[in-house]
């Protein structure tokens, strides 16, 4: 007779958008997301837009990444349940997709992490009182944990490849981790 496998559900869920895994991709810094978090959940809609021809150079960390196993792909949720007037109608797929997956995620007891960037799809996601942090958040905890030095020059690299950080939200980095905008 077979003894049943006692399987480990997990306690929490991070699932990311495309932003944040786009930028750590340009970093060369994926494996900051694998040591902090294990492993990370894209949505489909998500992975669709990372993966695109137009998305960025070069997406063959993604997909390194991705068949590693510790960057898990996942159907997206549907989404009709929430009315014409729901703020989520008004991000792109891919945000809309990570969010909905959260809130699965919440709905079936599982703490969800929810890596964004992007201001109103932070601004839809605080909604529903999702978890949230972006790359600069995940930088910092990188260098708490002893995973990197210093955060501005990372931010400052990504920023000189078109990512945008307010020069507010830098400096206040810099005086968060005592480091020096150069």
């Amino acid at each position: 007779m077979n003894t049943p496998k006692v399987v480990r559900l997990p306690t929490q869920a991070v699932i990311a958008d495309a932003g944040p895994l786009i930028a750590f991709a340009r970093l060369d810094r994926l494996e900051i997301l694998h040591r902090l978090y294990g492993s990370v959940i894209v949505p489909s809609a998500v992975w669709a837009e990372v993966t695109s021809p137009r998305a960025f150079d070069d997406v063959q960390a993604l997909q390194t990444a991705q068949t590693k196993a510790w960057l898990d792909l996942a159907a997206d949720e549907p989404i009709e349940d929430l009315g014409p007037s729901s703020a989520l109608w008004m991000i792109d797929p891919g945000e809309r997709a990570a969010i909905m997956l959260a809130l699965k995620a919440q709905q079936q007891g599982i703490e969800a992490l929810l890596i964004l960037d992007d201001a109103a799809a932070r601004q839809s996601a605080s909604i529903f009182g999702l978890q949230l942090i972006g790359t600069l958040g995940i930088l910092m905890r990188a260098k708490a944990k002893g995973l990197i030095e210093e955060v501005v020059p990372l931010a400052l690299q990504l920023r000189r490849s078109g990512y945008y950080f307010s020069d507010a939200l830098l400096s206040a980095v810099a005086a968060r981790m005592s480091e020096t905008l150069r």
